[in-house]
């Protein structure tokens, strides 16, 4: 449930950066809703950053859209390398290439607000070692890092 609520949060915010265009999210009991009225969405979840980097873009997030009327898209960032191992040759995680992922996560979110849909962000580990972390960006648009957050 916290991991819920976090997300939310986490839309919420982003949704403050320009006019929304897309009612804000609230759980009433068990029910998501917006407006006061239960929502249900068709999304799409583009995997892990580093391991499809092609679709982590304002465009892809605009055709998807259009073409599929989904809603809610899901951007997974990877925190660890862990899938540079089943996959040669991708980018590691999070926290080795931190410009890398943070321009992939940003596209989405960029985008998702242009077409007027929300976006769930997900920080993920494979590694029980690997510190969770929380992206944050400030209205000057600087990005941090601090741990806690995302799972």
């Amino acid at each position: 449930m916290k991991k819920i609520v976090f997300a939310l949060m986490l839309v919420a915010l982003l949704g403050c950066c320009k006019a929304p265009s897309v009612a804000p999210l609230k759980v009433e009991g068990t029910r998501l809703t917006a407006d006061g009225k239960p929502v249900a969405f068709r999304g799409i979840s583009f995997g892990w950053h580093n391991i499809w980097p092609r679709f982590y873009n304002k465009a892809a997030v605009r055709q998807l859209h259009e073409d599929t009327g989904c809603m809610i898209f899901r951007a997974a960032i990877g925190a660890d390398d862990h899938a540079v191992s089943d996959n040669p040759g991708i980018k590691s995680g999070y926290m080795d290439e931190k410009e890398f992922a943070l321009d992939c996560l940003y596209a989405v979110v960029d985008g998702a607000i242009e077409a007027g849909c929300y976006v769930l962000l997900l920080s993920q580990r494979r590694n029980v070692g690997t510190p969770r972390f929380m992206v944050r960006r400030d209205e000057a648009g600087v990005e941090g890092c601090a741990p806690g957050g995302g799972a």
